[in-house]
């Protein structure tokens, strides 16, 4: 993972994602669809654990890709905006230790695909259906149950219910 420090390549990467991203932690689903994309939250903690990481890497490179952008979507100071991420495991976990407290949002150069990670544990992948079932590992439609069982689970505190809520209205329902 390498800081970008390059003003106007941050200034480049964060300017293409204003009409895809409603910040800090949603991603515009009319313009998802609009590019025939599908979409479909996730439940995580801290970005990537061993698991997602892998899963994550290898729809990564399946698809001809070894290097994302990974751009903060919240005003924060003092803090990298902008990473190159390589499609490793190593490196997407090396990504969620050093920014896993913050929200940022992975894509490829030609931004054929997003995966928007929040720190209200949760994320979203973004892209064709072939790749969202490729990262997550399941049918896009079972992806969005199992999230939908989840968020409705009893057991979630009040605060956090709340946000599945929105994610379930946002991107499910």
């Amino acid at each position: 993972m390498v800081v970008i420090e390059d003003l106007n390549l941050i200034n480049c990467l964060i300017s293409s994602l204003e009409n895809i991203i409603e910040k800090p932690i949603h991603l515009n689903s009319d313009w998802a669809l609009s590019h025939n994309w599908s979409i479909v939250p996730t439940e995580s903690a801290s970005h990537f654990n061993e698991i997602t990481a892998t899963q994550l890497a290898n729809a990564v490179t399946d698809f001809g890709y070894n290097q994302l952008f990974a751009v903060i979507t919240e005003n924060v100071k003092n803090y990298p905006p902008c990473f190159q991420v390589s499609a490793t495991t190593e490196d997407l976990l090396n990504f969620s230790w050093e920014c896993g407290f913050l929200n940022y949002v992975l894509f490829p150069s030609d931004k054929s695909f997003i995966i928007l990670c929040t720190i209200n544990d949760y994320q979203v992948v973004a892209g064709s259906s072939e790749f969202v079932k490729a990262a997550v590992s399941m049918d896009v439609i079972a992806a969005k149950e199992a999230f939908k069982v989840m968020a409705l689970d009893s057991s979630q505190p009040v605060w956090q219910k709340k946000i599945f809520m929105e994610v379930l209205r946002r991107y499910i329902e």
